[in-house]
């Protein structure tokens, strides 16, 4: 005789839950494809836990969750909790017996319900709870049977297969244990308030749950937009689960512990098949403000990351609003560069994360890749539609012919590339043109100026440029011309000749030339091969030791191809340069409101164009930019960046705030200061902040945020982390509340999510020494302060309000005139 215990718990409490999912009607379903619910030979005893909140008070049968041919949960005709197990008869046939407990499903709050099948006395227990008391019913089927070993269906939430209708409302955790749970577990569950309790409790020695060990199956638990898909089918955004989007056929996440090789997170990361689908919506807990009931697990570390203090003035702007024009790098990982969530909707990147908080207040971009292909998302400069352009390689991917041009930028998003930076090789007769759209509720509209940028490297051997700003309707469309065209050089050959018989290759990063080579080759000049074996090289110059028959040139980075015979080198300097056109707003009817660059490759060989910025000058904004390298931390960026180049880079992004956000792979912790000597060697006046990130699923990194708390204050540096924090909790709680596009990385919401937590981080732990320098020149007090303070009391502005306290009163003057007495510092 099979014993089989069925646990279902539905809790009635006054908020909702991560990763629920509501329905819209009656006729609302989700019904998993056929062998999805694996448990058809079900353990000898079992639990299935199910969170439920109904919009009105339940006063007719409806059904909630059932396996068809094996267990159903729902209510009964007066709106009480009903379930029924289907039981296979020793002599054949089947036959469905149940139990009613007395508790109801009351509308706006959530209820735990409990239903226990004991297989050896076959006995249903039926536990209901609510913040109004508990309910408890049994039943005991008196003929000779077992359970029915299989499901003759999917798994289904909402309208049932006997054509009952679906209780509208939100539909919580679904998870099947392997053991019993009683009436100490089911109150446990109650009084822990937290989502995953069915998941996550001990309970022992009172109880009986064994923690996630116990848990064999679960539905509502995760909510990611970039799944892992076993057999759901669709394209990569409708695999997507989005908070406030539908419930489709390809975005059912479903964990399965049956399946072997898989760690307990991507058993989390899983979208299965469907039969079908209709009126359900995916819902976050969270989001309602109201909610006192389930609270984010904070984790075990969340008392362990104080922020560390001190003097940053512009970070303090990053978390409210600025005061000027602004140029906010971030740097990290893949985490810092993505280019899409899964939704083709958002890069999923921190810096969008901040774009989307302070989108009011976002001017404009900086440093966005130079990409091929569609569905690359981005702020103003999108490229949804691919940018137009012809002959154009990647200088990023594997074993490219132009890789040693990723030395020499940032950005990458590719891991195996040769390089950190992202950016295309525009071929002799190529031509490439990026634009930016108007970018609604921003500073950047096309009824504002905008500047456009690009920059592109000059190199011996390079194409001249000729470039032209253009507008269009749309990024992929022909466009006109709104600018005469340019030209640019970006020939700096000095000399050139084959490879000879002379010549040899002593190491990887050292080559012997033949002859006297004085005054032809120099340190930091480049060497580039145009044809012959190692084509596509660019080879910077670290030394150039001069012999009476030769001459050995020393390399900053091995040489990724080795010139031989036949091999046709150039010589001469190397630069970065930057083509720029300011247009002028675009007048009201005018279709044509995108706006950008088109460049092209005329003789030479070539040239690389890394990266765009657009912005709206002369406005009060954040300018948003990001750097680092995907799959790569900071010690592989230092180590196959050149170093040159990278001073060269981060000179020209201008950044007045750099955060720094921790990139572990093949790094140690300190990579963090390293990396920061390179920003200040570069940028002296910039600010620079260490800002730790959550919880990762695939691993939680303890080391770097205990780093940034330990070091910081030594580096001077502001630092914060968000490890555990409200607001972005455990892994459990990110995957459940939508916050991660698959394991490594954060969606769109994750990214918004940790931009709110970070701003309030670091207005607590950020100060400024000088709250009123309101203009420029800044760091020095002077007649122009006043008088900008002067005009923000006057007008109304909120920049106005130098005490934080939302109100533009005499106390912000006494606080104007007290900081302008004491001076500057």
């Amino acid at each position: 005789m099979r014993h089989f215990l069925i646990i279902l718990t539905v809790i009635l409490m006054c908020s909702s839950a991560p990763a629920a999912v509501r329905s819209t009607s009656g006729d609302s379903v989700i019904e998993l494809a056929g062998g999805v619910f694996s448990l058809g030979n079900l353990p000898t005893d079992f639990s299935v836990l199910l969170w439920v909140r109904a919009d009105e008070t339940v006063a007719d049968a409806r059904s909630i969750f059932e396996v068809p041919g094996v267990f159903r949960i729902g209510t009964d005709a007066e709106g009480r909790v009903e379930a029924s197990a289907v039981m296979k008869l020793i002599e054949g046939g089947t036959e469905e017996f149940g139990v009613v407990a007395d508790g109801v499903v009351a509308g706006g709050q959530w209820t735990l319900i409990a239903m226990v099948y004991r297989g050896g006395v076959r006995e249903i227990t039926l536990h209901v709870r609510t913040h109004e008391g508990g309910w408890e019913n049994s039943a005991t089927f008196g003929l000779p049977a077992s359970l029915m070993n299989s499901a003759s269906g999917g798994a289904r939430l909402g309208r049932g297969s006997d054509g009952r209708p679906a209780l509208v409302g939100l539909y919580g955790l679904v998870c099947v244990r392997s053991h019993t749970v009683g009436p100490v577990d089911v109150l446990t569950m109650y009084q822990y308030r937290r989502y995953f309790g069915g998941y996550v409790l001990h309970t022992a020695p009172s109880g009986s749950m064994n923690g996630p060990s116990g848990a064999l199956w679960m539905m509502n638990h995760a909510m990611t937009t970039q799944p892992t898909d076993v057999d759901a089918g669709g394209e990569r955004h409708e695999r997507a689960a989005v908070v406030g989007e539908a419930v489709g056929r390809h975005n059912v996440h479903v964990f399965d512990r049956q399946v072997a090789g898989l760690s307990e997170y991507e058993r989390f990361n899983r979208v299965r098949g469907t039969a079908q689908v209709s009126g359900f919506v995916y819902e976050s807990v969270y989001d309602d403000e109201a909610s006192e009931w389930f609270v984010r697990d904070p984790g075990p570390f969340s008392a362990t990351f104080e922020s560390v203090g001190g003097p940053s003035p512009l970070a303090r702007r990053l978390a409210t609003q600025p005061h000027r024009l602004m140029r906010v790098m971030i740097s990290s990982n893949s985490r810092a560069v993505s280019r899409s969530d899964g939704t083709d909707l958002s890069p999923g990147n921190y810096t969008h994360g901040f774009i989307d908080l302070q989108r009011e207040h976002t001017a404009g971009v900086f440093f966005r890749p130079a990409t091929r292909g569609s569905l690359a998302p981005w702020f103003g400069l999108d490229c949804t539609e691919e940018a137009r352009s012809h002959r154009a390689q990647l200088i990023d991917a594997t074993f490219g012919k132009y890789g040693a041009f990723s030395r020499m930028w940032t950005g990458s998003a590719r891991g195996p590339s040769q390089g950190p930076g992202a950016g295309l090789f525009v071929e002799n007769g190529g031509f490439y043109e990026m634009r930016a759209k108007p970018e609604p509720g921003s500073l950047m509209t096309a009824d504002k100026p905008l500047v456009v940028e690009a920059h592109v490297i000059a190199f011996p051997g390079a194409s001249t440029l000729m470039w032209q700003a253009t507008r269009g309707r749309s990024q992929g469309d022909v466009g006109i011309a709104a600018g005469p065209p340019q030209v640019l050089d970006l020939n700096t050959q000095r000399y050139g000749r084959l490879w000879g018989p002379g010549d040899s290759i002593i190491n990887p990063t050292a080559i012997r030339l033949d002859g006297d080579w004085t005054g032809l080759v120099e340190a930091g000049d480049a060497i580039y091969v145009v044809a012959g074996p190692g084509a596509g090289q660019l080879h910077i110059v670290s030394r150039v030791t001069q012999g009476i028959f030769s001459a050995i040139v020393e390399f900053t980075m091995p040489m990724l191809s080795s010139p031989s015979t036949g091999s046709d080198m150039r010589v001469g300097p190397w630069r970065f340069e930057t083509v720029r056109h300011e247009f002028d707003a675009i007048e009201a009817g005018d279709e044509n409101d995108w706006r950008g660059l088109r460049l092209e490759a005329s003789g030479g060989n070539g040239f690389a164009v890394f990266a765009f910025n657009a912005w709206r000058p002369n406005v009060r904004g954040f300018v948003f930019g990001m750097s680092g390298w995907g799959g790569n931390g900071y010690l592989p960026q230092l180590l196959y960046g050149d170093a040159t180049a990278r001073r060269a880079w981060m000179e020209m992004s201008q950044s007045d705030l750099w955060l720094v956000v921790p990139a572990q792979q093949n790094s140690v912790t300190s990579n963090m200061r390293d990396w920061t000597a390179e920003i200040r060697a570069a940028l002296p006046q910039c600010e620079v902040v260490w800002a730790g990130e959550g919880d990762h699923p695939s691993g939680q990194l303890l080391a770097w945020p205990t780093y940034i708390v330990n070091n910081a204050a030594a580096e001077g540096v502001v630092g914060v982390v968000a490890f555990d924090r409200p607001g972005i909790g455990t892994s459990l709680e990110q995957l459940g509340d939508g916050h991660r596009s698959n394991l490594p990385h954060l969606s769109r919401r994750g990214n918004l999510q940790l931009a709110k937590v970070w701003s309030k981080l670091l207005l607590e732990a950020a100060t400024d020494p000088c709250p009123a320098d309101l203009a420029a020149p800044w760091g020095v007090y002077d007649f122009f302060d006043v008088q900008v303070f002067l005009s923000y009391f006057a007008g109304g502005d909120p920049l106005g309000d130098l005490n934080g306290d939302g109100v533009l009163d005499f106390f912000d003057v006494q606080m104007f005139l007290g900081a302008f007495s004491g001076g500057c510092p």
